[in-house]
């Protein structure tokens, strides 16, 4: 999502519609599932979830963060994507609790999913 953010406005601004813009958070950990009876969705719940949405606020507009448990899991891929300390406290998590922004390493192009036809593809027949 945070490489095909430019596509997908661009996509939204020729249909006349809002630009959209994110934050992404994740980590690791055990969560629950529930269900509400007016609900046909599970819901999640947990420590892990709970960090999650309370690390959320550190993401960049159009980035992401990760937990410090993701990045005990994650880190070995180093080489693909630059891992970036956030040195602030998160409310509500009690300690210190680490959070890091990704950026990958990869300048690829992101696809545009809407076209039908990959660029280079149009090219061939020309």
């Amino acid at each position: 999502m945070i490489s095909a953010h430019r596509v997908i406005n661009a996509r939204l601004l020729e249909e006349k519609l809002p630009s959209l813009n994110y934050r992404i958070s994740a980590d690791y950990g055990e969560v629950e599932f529930a269900r509400m009876q007016s609900s046909k969705t599970d819901d999640l719940f947990g420590a892990a979830m709970n960090k999650c949405a309370k690390i959320n606020s550190k993401a960049p507009a159009n980035g992401i963060v990760i937990g410090e448990e993701l990045f005990r899991i994650i880190r070995p891929f180093e080489d693909k994507y630059s891992f970036i300390p956030i040195d602030e406290s998160v409310p509500g998590v009690e300690g210190k609790y680490l959070t890091f922004r990704i950026i990958s390493k990869d300048n690829r192009k992101t696809l545009n999913p809407f076209r039908k036809k990959s660029q280079t593809d149009r090219n061939k027949f020309i």
